[in-house]
């Protein structure tokens, strides 16, 4: 055998080490994904998938100087049901509350009254309310605006 055919046996050995090394290291990896999934754990998500959150108007009843039920829907890109993630709510900028969606999506908050905050309430008619979902890693924020009515 010639030095030139010894060389490039060599280089083929050397090659195939490094390929059934690299062929090890993705099994190992599939492995440990796979053990996650079955535990419950997913994998972060490269980029957060787009989110849609819709805010129904609110009605508040004078009566308990503006107290209010806020209704919002968590949904992904495809109009399919986020459940498990907080929603916040706002009246003019005031936190009143927050909630966790349920299996539909879903999330009701009743706000408190706000008999000592007039200007609150005055803002909550004038600029309706506000919902907000923060994001996590593998949804991305969104936002909602509602009008709010007022019965007696």
């Amino acid at each position: 055998m010639s030095d030139a055919d010894q060389k490039m046996i060599e280089a083929l050995m050397a090659k195939n080490k490094e390929l059934q090394d690299e062929n090890n290291r993705l099994k190992q990896q599939q492995a440990t994904q796979n053990q996650n999934s079955q535990n419950g754990q997913t994998a972060p998500a490269a980029h957060p998938q787009p989110t849609n959150l819709e805010l129904s108007q609110v009605r508040g009843k004078l009566g308990q100087l503006i107290a209010g039920k806020a209704r919002a829907h968590l949904s992904d890109e495809y109009g399919e049901p986020i459940r498990g993630q907080r929603v916040f709510f706002f009246v003019a900028g005031t936190d009143v509350g927050s909630g966790i969606t349920d299996t539909n999506g879903d999330v009701v908050v009743q706000s408190k009254a706000f008999a000592g905050d007039p200007q609150s309430w005055i803002g909550g008619l004038a600029d309706g309310y506000t919902a907000d979902f923060r994001g996590t890693r593998e949804w991305a924020p969104s936002h909602a605006d509602a009008p709010a009515g007022v019965s007696a």
